[in-house]
């Protein structure tokens, strides 16, 4: 199955505040400023999908796609979790026609990989030869707050703290000429705030 983001995240877990304080820079103005805020915003974002990737997770709200060839017997897991709610189970029929699986077919568990699993008794119907032929529109990362949630704060108010930490070494990686050891040792830091919320796959 492949992963596709439809909606991006409004936010990201960290923000040039905390990237500041992180590094230890003097900004200037209220509210504060730096020469390098354009770079340090792609770091920030770089860094975040790299943590993302090596976690399998979501972190801040967004819209995911799922995708693969054909229904299988034993469920779709729900790559990149938490899940917070799935939009529709989708498929392209036979003549080619994008249909939408009926929600009383399906229902989804509560597991570390959530899962899309299909009722006793469901057939799956036939699809169209494509590798995209059934798809899974879903609502991924840390529950917001707020109600509803409108900003920075809000969205990446349940993030683990570990998580915001290992993104914040991501981004002084990218950003600070390093020593061999120095970047040696950040990386292993780095690795080890996300090992505890790594997903680990079964074959």
């Amino acid at each position: 199955m492949n992963l596709d983001t439809i909606t991006a995240p409004a936010f990201q877990p960290v923000t040039l505040a905390e990237c500041y304080a992180h590094l230890r820079m003097d900004p200037d103005d209220s509210p504060a400023t730096h020469p390098d805020d354009d770079m340090l915003t792609r770091h920030i974002a770089s860094s975040t999908r790299a943590a993302e990737k090596f976690a399998r997770r979501a972190f801040v709200s967004q819209g995911l796609r799922l995708y693969g060839p054909a229904f299988t017997s034993t469920g779709i897991n729900l790559l990149r979790p938490p899940v917070r709610s799935v939009e529709s189970v989708q498929y392209y029929d036979t003549s080619n026609v994008l249909q939408t699986l009926d929600s009383a077919n399906w229902y989804l568990t509560d597991d570390l990989m959530p899962q899309v699993r299909f009722v006793t008794g469901f057939a799956a119907p036939a699809v169209y030869d494509r590798p995209d032929a059934v798809r899974v529109n879903f609502t991924a990362g840390y529950d917001p707050e707020g109600s509803p949630p409108s900003t920075q704060a809000d969205y990446a108010a349940n993030v683990p703290s570990e998580i915001k930490d290992a993104i914040l070494l991501g981004v002084e990686l990218l950003y600070e000429a390093l020593a061999p050891e120095q970047r040696e040792r950040l990386e292993r830091a780095r690795e080890a705030l996300l090992i505890p919320y790594r997903i680990m796959l079964t074959p």
